[in-house]
């Protein structure tokens, strides 16, 4: 357990006793074609919840006191509670199309989900990335090898 802090209005401060848990999975994997083409794929998923147990208000002294506040709604739905997922997966193709010179094209996708329900489990909070906002980035760079000394031999003949 440790202790964290949330604001409930623009005057009250309240800590709380919370347990948070991380995980983080990652998968790497190469596949090289031959001497001059490969690729490179990376799959990480990163998990971090955070529940609320009991709730203390901030006294004038800086100590910590019993509060009557206790973190819900009208509903029962706890307030201060933290469920974010982000799964990301980065695809690299790498092309030496000369010595030295390379092409690279990389496709890096990105899902990421936030909520307050922190009792989700592991597998439920996957499915939850099915649904959730998905970013997709492509970009493409050319690396060239300029060999000045064979153009310094050209303009001297």
């Amino acid at each position: 357990m440790s202790l964290g802090y949330d604001m409930v209005d623009e005057e009250t401060i309240v800590f709380g006793e919370r347990d948070r848990k991380t995980f983080e999975t990652e998968f790497d994997a190469n596949f090289i074609f031959n001497n001059k083409m490969g690729i490179t794929l990376r799959a990480r998923h990163y998990w971090s919840r955070v529940s609320y147990d009991v709730f203390y208000t901030l006294l004038e002294n800086g100590e910590l006191g019993s509060t009557p506040y206790k973190g819900v709604d009208e509903e029962g739905m706890k307030l201060h509670d933290d469920n974010f997922n982000a799964f990301n997966i980065d695809l690299v193709y790498t092309w030496r199309f000369a010595p030295e010179s390379d092409l690279i094209f990389v496709w890096k996708n990105s899902l990421l989900d936030s909520g307050n329900d922190a009792s989700l489990s592991y597998l439920d909070n996957i499915k939850a990335l099915s649904s959730a906002d998905r970013y997709n980035n492509f970009s493409l760079k050319a690396v060239f090898y300029i060999d000045y000394l064979y153009f310094k031999k050209i303009k001297q003949e």
